[in-house]
């Protein structure tokens, strides 16, 4: 096999998207925690991930933060997209943001744009990679506060968190497997309550050069 060819299996390798499952009160805003990373690259580098992920409920939260039944079973479908810039050694600059289908026992259907989640990420220890800060800024779009499900929060808000991986290279290292985990809040400005999100990932190499994983 050419070295062309291996490197656009490693391209390749990059942007396969994972599926995910996820059970939740309401689907919305799943970015922030799903393209969350304690990986840094490199200056000039680029990275861009999707994924689907899947929410049902029952309930949803008012305009006065109370949890109130919605009236319907919703079955929400989510296609996340993120890129990240490698601006320095020590920053990466990223942009996060989807497309949500989302039905409402058949009787609501919306489809269209999400929120959109523009932001920064840095490194905690300039010695190692796999610990990481991110600060970002939650921008709404395609909100619709008429229907019984909304595509985001319809509100501008303010993410931080921090992320750590027992791996204290890249995402690419050759490590058999490694443990991640990350933690943050969101503060809205205005109606929904202020957020809390938390995310664990393994990761086991499929190959000898760890350039595909299982996670």
């Amino acid at each position: 096999m050419g070295k062309g060819s291996v490197k656009m299996i490693h391209r390749f390798s990059q942007v396969v998207a994972l599926l995910f499952f996820a059970g939740g009160l309401l689907l919305v805003n799943t970015a922030t925690s799903m393209a969350s990373t304690a990986f840094m690259l490199s200056e000039g580098q680029n990275r861009y991930t999707t994924g689907i992920q899947y929410a049902t409920a029952k309930d949803t939260f008012n305009r006065f933060r109370h949890r109130v039944p919605q009236g319907c079973t919703s079955r929400d479908y989510y296609w996340h997209h993120s890129y990240t810039y490698g601006y320095s050694y020590y920053y990466n600059l990223f942009v996060n943001g989807g497309l949500a289908n989302q039905n409402c026992a058949g009787r609501v259907k919306v489809t269209g744009v999400g929120d959109l989640e523009v932001g920064i990420r840095g490194r905690l220890n300039k010695f190692r990679n796999g610990r990481t800060w991110e600060l970002s800024a939650i921008i709404p779009t395609g909100y619709d506060n008429k229907r019984v499900n909304r595509l985001g929060f319809g509100r501008f808000g303010i993410w931080g968190g921090v992320n750590w991986s027992t791996q204290n290279t890249g995402w690419e290292a050759s490590m058999p497997s490694y443990w991640e985990m990350g933690t943050g809040l969101i503060y809205w400005f205005g109606a929904p309550a202020t957020q809390t999100k938390t995310y664990l990932k393994w990761s086991w190499r499929m190959d000898r050069k760890g350039i595909n994983r299982i996670v």
